[in-house]
């Protein structure tokens, strides 16, 4: 289940204050839209679509909210569309499900409660971070050149937790559990039976399994 972030502020913007009922309902339901988008908002039949009303009444809205700025037009070279106002800005690339589980498994570590990001993070923390990422991101040893080992090293890639939260909803804790288990187990496995051709693979169908039961 995909995520972004909602400020508080917004109980102190008269842009926001000043909305109808209706108008805000279909503010945020743009927002949703957006995240599902990667911060872009597709065509006006799509939204028309999501938020149940005629291809006209959604086209109004549309004008309401780019009169009230909280929409803007952006363009490249090739194209033109529309976004909430300042989404890249606001919404973080490091807001992952990898960044969440180091955050959280820091916190369960150090017995601490990880506060998070801030507007204020520099490009070199983010750099700092990616470098992390990278060295903690340590993929399954070759054993030869049909299969792979999971090595002692292994964490649970950024992609496949996301994958998680979009296929079943998962919270990052239930991931992180998760995660755990299939780490011991196939750390614990040895010969032939531990070497996989897919590592990828072999996760989607234990977190299937866990999803539907079998190891209760």
């Amino acid at each position: 289940m995909k995520w972004f972030r909602f400020y508080n502020e917004v109980l102190d913007d008269p842009k926001v204050q000043q909305l109808t009922p209706e108008l805000f309902k279909f503010w945020v339901n743009i927002l949703c839209i957006a995240s599902k988008n990667e911060g872009k908002l597709p065509s006006i039949e799509a939204i028309s679509y999501h938020v149940r009303a005629s291809v006209s009444a959604t086209q109004c809205l549309i004008d309401a909210l780019l009169e009230a700025r909280l929409i803007q037009e952006l363009s490249n070279q090739h194209t033109t569309w529309l976004a909430p106002h300042a989404w890249q800005k606001r919404q973080y690339k490091s807001d992952t499900s990898n960044e969440r589980v180091k955050r959280y498994r820091n916190a369960q570590r150090n017995d601490i409660v990880t506060p998070p990001d801030t507007d204020t993070d520099t490009e070199q923390n983010k750099e700092k971070g990616k470098k992390e990422n990278a060295a903690e991101a340590a993929t399954p040893k070759k054993v030869n050149s049909k299969g792979t080992r999971l090595s002692e090293e292994w964490e649970l890639p950024d992609d496949w937790g996301e994958w998680c939260i979009n296929e079943f909803g998962w919270t990052v804790e239930k991931i992180i559990g998760v995660s755990d288990k299939f780490k011991d187990h196939w750390i614990a496995v040895s010969g032939s039976k531990g070497v996989k051709l897919s590592w990828l693979a072999t996760w989607r169908n234990w977190c299937r399994r866990d999803y539907e039961g079998a190891f209760k």
